[in-house]
């Protein structure tokens, strides 16, 4: 009962956003002239390789901070809540000077009794605690609607640390190692996973600077229910934004010394959303395919990118670079929506080994063509979503956010991704590469001929990206 429950709230999102989330959008003027700013010197990052390490650094910062947190959660409730509400609250208590800005996304994992304990810890704090609890919305667009909510996983302490990445805030996760007494506890366990394998990173320097106003925009935006609204102006304000004294900043010395910290880092960082900077996360990695040289590495949720994404694989493929891809598969033991994803990706992933598109009915000419240096893992882990969005380009350059390769990220949601320039942070996440491709499925070339001609495989791909992957992700 339970399970169909969760198939009919699927449809009735399906008859709200699937059929409008391919609308077209323009890409905007500051969208152009962000993609044209050259990466920034003076940064140090440190790349977290699991959701219970990046949890642990978030925590860490939250106890540090002095004037500023800003926080855009994604997914949050149960126990990971009232540990980072009585974490707030201690430091709260300590640092009279501390502002918090915290933007939740609303889903089934945030019952409402986390709402009420939200609604009073801000009336405990009423001047230095605000929150904005969001979930999916229809948003305007032409003479259609397209499924919009705030997909930024994001901590910003006093403009000086960020942690971005995949993970959400609801459990620290165990990286795929499931424990056997974990038990579904909740409505919502039996149809998200249990666990994700994730990560994220820690950043300092110029570029968090940036990112805190850009977090203000999308506060107004969210704040007004102004998703609405046509002009463009309106949301560049950031008029929530205070500046904070480079001295009395927060300082975390485990971080500083942390011997994994890599520094002198160049990086620069996109924002995207239907109306804020539309199309800039798509374009940007568009960009960095298009200018890549020997290989491209990919971990990633999805693989069903929009066709600027897309069209920019295929084309790597064709001028031989050497790519790597683990991303969901559909495996037995899998749950409801990594089955979905894996079985949505896997109809997309034949192009990228030939490099060419192919109808339905083009087997006999796809059987000709000279397979490319690509190698494709599907991650198969028991009750486990592959939640990962990171690429690597030239074993130098290294993106990583909240941005998915899928339709919904381009048009619907508002994303962040972060581009870093160092051999050094490349090798970080190609080690946790190495470590998720031992294991999973070494996809074979006649498989994924069967995915991507065989009926079956294409009608349970229709369907199941139609009712759980279109509306949901």
């Amino acid at each position: 009962m339970l399970k169909r429950l969760f198939a009919i709230t699927s449809i009735l999102l399906l008859c709200v956003s699937w059929v409008t989330i391919r609308l077209p959008v323009a890409h905007d003027v500051y969208c152009a002239a962000a993609l044209a700013e050259p990466l920034q010197d003076g940064h140090s990052v440190l790349v977290t390789r699991n959701p219970e390490e990046s949890t642990l650094w978030k925590k860490e910062l939250l106890r540090s901070a002095k004037h500023s947190i800003e926080f855009s959660t994604g997914f949050t409730g149960g126990q990971m809540l009232d540990e980072s509400l009585a974490i707030l609250s201690e430091v709260l208590d300590e640092q009279p000077d501390l502002v918090v800005h915290c933007f939740i996304s609303e889903c089934p994992l945030f019952a409402n009794s986390d709402r009420v304990k939200v609604e009073e810890f801000a009336a405990k704090y009423p001047d230095r605690f605000h929150y904005l609890i969001r979930g999916m919305t229809a948003l305007r667009h032409g003479v259609g609607f397209v499924t919009n909510e705030n997909h930024v996983k994001a901590l910003i302490v006093d403009e000086k640390y960020l942690v971005v990445g995949g993970t959400n805030f609801y459990r620290s996760g165990n990286n795929g190692e499931i424990p056997s007494n974990l038990k579904m506890s909740s409505l919502a366990d039996y149809f998200f996973p249990k666990d994700f394998v994730d990560m994220d990173m820690v950043l300092s320097g110029p570029t968090v600077g940036q990112l805190r106003h850009e977090f203000f925009q999308l506060w107004a935006l969210y704040e007004t229910n102004a998703s609405l609204k046509e002009d463009a102006q309106f949301f560049a304000d950031d008029s929530r934004y205070f500046p904070i004294p480079e001295d009395g900043r927060a300082q975390l010395v485990a971080l500083e010394t942390h011997p994994r910290l890599v520094r002198n880092v160049s990086v620069k960082a996109h924002i995207s959303g239907p109306r804020l900077y539309p199309g800039a996360c798509s374009a940007a990695y568009a960009q960095l395919i298009n200018d890549a040289e020997k290989s491209l590495d990919l971990m990633h949720m999805y693989m069903s990118p929009v066709d600027e994404v897309y069209d920019s694989l295929i084309n790597a493929s064709q001028r031989g670079l050497a790519i790597n891809l683990v991303t969901n598969g559909g495996g037995t033991d899998t749950p409801m929506v990594t089955k979905a994803i894996g079985t949505y990706n896997r109809t997309h992933l034949l192009p990228l080994v030939l490099g060419s598109r192919f109808g339905i009915v083009e087997r006999s000419r796809a059987e000709t063509c000279i397979p490319g240096d690509c190698q494709i893992y599907t991650f198969d882990a028991n009750e486990t979503l592959y939640h990962k969005k990171v690429m690597v380009v030239d074993e130098r350059i290294s993106v990583i956010g909240s941005y998915n390769l899928g339709h919904k990220s381009h048009y619907g949601d508002h994303e962040v991704i972060v581009i870093m320039q160092s051999e050094d942070v490349a090798r970080e996440f190609l080690a946790t590469m190495q470590y998720d491709r031992s294991r999973a499925h070494l996809c074979q070339l006649s498989e994924i001929m069967d995915w991507h001609f065989g009926l079956g495989p294409r009608t349970l791909s229709l369907i199941e990206g139609t009712l759980i992957v279109g509306p949901l992700y």
